[in-house]
Order: structure tokens, then C-alpha cells, then sequence
């Protein structure tokens, strides 16, 4: 078992659970028919990175998944091979001004990109979006990087991309829920939603 686990995601297939296990600097991935599970050391694959990982995406094949992980310059994805239970990639992402982390990733519905947010840890609020190709989604490349116009957002949020496409939907805790045009990487005028809470996470269904 994990001793503190941080972040879950499941397959699609809904076969593996994947869990991040930051005291140890690994990754659990665990097997839903026998929950036999295996960790995948993380610390050795890039030295230089520090941090845990701060979120997860599955890739919608569900042979691949993005794991974003730096507490500073550099902050990198890793991509591990689910299958397989080794990583077998990576793609350092841009330093932000001032240095930000990522802290949320979601697929687009055809897997062909995986949009990061980044977020600064001290200073003025910053995020940016960090679009990845992902069409060779052992191998992913950085393909863009925009800064997303935001006010002072919390550092835990989560976003998730439309199943139909074309709009993120980011969960800003007390800021309430904001539609993102993928288009543009602006947030749409009139898109907030808040709900009574603060709500930790959220999901599609998948129509």
C-alpha cells in the first residue's frame, strides 16, 4: 500500500488504478481484478527533478500515462508505459516567470494533445497553459506555451477536457468552475460557475 497517497487516476478500461505516493518518490500502479500492485520508482529516471507528482492523465488508449512532477525549474511529464510498469519518456517543460510547476493535465478526447497548467508557487498569481503533442504519445514535445489570464487561483486545481472537445473546464475551488476555449487558451466570458463549497474535484460523464 501507498503510506500518503496524493494522486489517483484509473484506466480506461477501468482495469488499473495508477496512485502517486509522494514520500517515497514512486508511483503505485495497482491491478482492480487482484489489486496486486507495482511501484515504479520515479527518483532516478531525471535526476535533477524535485517534487512529487502533481497530477496524473491517462492516455484515452490507455496504453500511455502523463506524469507531471517538479517543485521547480525544471519541471518535467514523465510517461510511463502501464503495461509494461516502466517509464519510457519525458518532455522538461518552459521555465515561467516567475517559476511555476504543473499542477493539472488533461487529453484531449483523441489523444492527439495534453494540455498542462502550470501554476507559480511565490510572487504575483501566473499560469500558463503548456500544450503537448501527443500524437507519438510515447514521446511527447512541447508545442506551445500560453499564458492563461487569471486572478490569484489556488494551487490544487483540476482540469479536465469536454469528452466532446474544444473547452477545458477548470475547477478554481472558492472561484467556482471556468470554461476554457482551447482555441484561443482564454477563459470564456460568462463561463463561471460557483458552486456552494469548495469542491476538491469533479468528472465527466461520457456523453
Amino acid at each position: 500500500g501507498s503510506a500518503d497517497p496524493r494522486r489517483l487516476a484509473v484506466t480506461p478500461t477501468g482495469s488499473e488504478l495508477l496512485v502517486a505516493d509522494p514520500t517515497s518518490a514512486s508511483l503505485h500502479v495497482v491491478d482492480l481484478a487482484t489489486f496486486a500492485g507495482t511501484t515504479v520508482g520515479l527518483a532516478s529516471y531525471l535526476p535533477d527533478l524535485n517534487g512529487q507528482v502533481r497530477a496524473i492523465a491517462v492516455h484515452p488508449a490507455g496504453v500511455y500515462a502523463y506524469l507531471a512532477i517538479g517543485d521547480d525549474d525544471p519541471a518535467a511529464i514523465l510517461v510511463l508505459d502501464v503495461t509494461a510498469r516502466t517509464l519510457t519518456g519525458s518532455a522538461l517543460l518552459p521555465a515561467g516567470t516567475p517559476s511555476e510547476v504543473p499542477i493539472a493535465l488533461s487529453f484531449a478526447p483523441d489523444g492527439a494533445a495534453c494540455y498542462v497548467l502550470t501554476s507559480q508557487e511565490t510572487g504575483a498569481p501566473s499560469r500558463t497553459v503548456i500544450t503537448l503533442n501527443a500524437t507519438a504519445p510515447a514521446s511527447p514535445t512541447v508545442a506551445a506555451a500560453t499564458a492563461l489570464a487569471t486572478t490569484g487561483l489556488p494551487m490544487d486545481e483540476v482540469w479536465l477536457v469536454s469528452p466532446a472537445g474544444g473547452q477545458l473546464l477548470l475547477n478554481a475551488r472558492d472561484d467556482g468552475f471556468l470554461l476554457v476555449d482551447l482555441a484561443t487558451m482564454a477563459i470564456m466570458p460568462q463561463s463561471t460557475v460557483v458552486p456552494a463549497g469548495a469542491p476538491l474535484d469533479f468528472g465527466f460523464s461520457p456523453d
